[in-house]
């Protein structure tokens, strides 16, 4: 499913830019031609072409792709909207280090982009 890759990859961009001088949080697909603006949590869910921060969308759920992504506001917003903090993967995708029952804290951990 390619909105599931795009999903995948939109979360993994700090990882990935980690070190060079890009501001991976200006980086879009070519389809989109500015950055959502206004609050943190609603152009987290455009970005990432999501309904709401609770409901689980192809095997894995908002709380998930920002915990990945390391985006501070969105994690707190949809912790406070009601998200489950101790929800787990139901995928595996290993191309995207993604394996079934990890949790928020194991993507924060493994991709280290919360900043310091």
């Amino acid at each position: 499913n390619r909105l599931q890759e795009y999903r995948r990859l939109m979360a993994l961009r700090a990882a990935m830019f980690r070190g060079l001088p890009v501001d991976a949080s200006k980086v879009l697909p070519p389809q989109q031609k500015e950055l959502p603006t206004g609050d943190p949590s609603e152009c987290f869910l455009k970005l990432f072409q999501l309904q709401n921060p609770v409901d689980y969308v192809e095997g894995t759920s908002p709380l998930m792709l920002a915990a990945c992504s390391g985006d501070l506001p969105a994690i707190e917003s949809f912790v406070r909207a009601g998200a489950d903090a101790r929800c787990v993967e139901k995928i595996n995708r290993p191309e995207f280090l993604v394996f079934k029952k990890q949790q928020p804290l194991h993507h924060v951990g493994l991709h280290g982009c919360i900043p310091a």
